[in-house]
C-alpha cells in the first residue's frame, strides 16, 4: 500500500507533469483529426484544452489547501476529522465543477462568435 503523502507529493505531480508532456497527443486525440494546435490558442476557443487546464488548476490548488488541514482545522475550531472529509469531498468536486464550468464557458464562446460571423 503506498502512503497519502507519497501518493500527493510524488504520484500525483509526476503525473500531472507526464500528462502536461503529452498534452499535444492526448489533444489530438480527443480532437480527432490532424489540424494546427497552437499553445498561443484562446483558452476557450480549445475546450478540450480548457476543460483539462480548469479542472486540473483547480485539483492542484484544493490538494495544496488540502495540505494545510492541520492549520484549517486549528483556525476553524473544527475536528480535524471533519475538516479531512470536507477536504476529500472538494478535492474531487471542485474540479468537475471547474470543468463544467469551462466547458460552458467555451461553448458560450463558440456560439457567441458563430453568431457574429453569421450575423
Amino acid at each position: 500500500m503506498w502512503s497519502a503523502p507519497f501518493l500527493m507529493g510524488v504520484a500525483v505531480p509526476l503525473l500531472l507533469v507526464a500528462a502536461t508532456a503529452a498534452w499535444p497527443w492526448i489533444e489530438r486525440a480527443f480532437r480527432g483529426r490532424e489540424d494546427v494546435s497552437h499553445v498561443n490558442q484562446r483558452l476557450l476557443d480549445v475546450p478540450a484544452r480548457a476543460v483539462a487546464l480548469w479542472g486540473a488548476g483547480t485539483f492542484v490548488a484544493v490538494a495544496t489547501v488540502a495540505a494545510a488541514n492541520d492549520v484549517i482545522a486549528r483556525i476553524l475550531g473544527a475536528p480535524i476529522e471533519v475538516v479531512v472529509w470536507v477536504l476529500r469531498v472538494l478535492v474531487v468536486l471542485l474540479p468537475l465543477l471547474a470543468a463544467v464550468a469551462a466547458g460552458l464557458a467555451a461553448r458560450r464562446r463558440r456560439r457567441r462568435l458563430h453568431a457574429h460571423h453569421h450575423a
